[in-house]
């Protein structure tokens, strides 16, 4: 046992990859139609998570969302990774698999 409690999602609502296909659909939909190649909703501290939508993680991070390609998750530090991680281990799904940190482009994903 690593420590972390799987039983504290029992029975809470949760958000099923068939409503994160729909979410990503509807998504790049609107991309076609407004012929945007990439969006980059931005999670903030305050109520306004945008990120949540499309990546269903608190990581108070940016989602990289290509109109074709996986989304990246881009974040400022490891701390905010650990959370998502430790939701992952209690049973909450990965909607996003590709993490990266730093506060500056040459960090960021290509």
């Amino acid at each position: 046992m690593n420590g972390v409690r799987t039983d504290l999602l029992d029975g809470a609502p949760a958000l099923s990859p068939a409503e994160r296909d729909h979410r990503w659909t509807r998504t790049r939909a609107l991309m076609d139609e407004l012929d945007l190649d990439l969006i980059l909703p931005g999670g903030f501290r305050g109520r306004d998570h945008y990120e949540h939508y499309l990546s269903n993680d608190y990581t108070e991070s940016h989602v990289l969302f290509p109109r074709v390609e996986a989304p990246v998750t881009v974040t400022w530090g490891g701390t905010r990774i650990f959370r998502a991680e430790d939701s992952f281990a209690r049973g909450a799904a990965r909607w996003i698999d590709r993490y990266c940190t730093g506060r500056t482009a040459s960090r960021w994903p290509d």
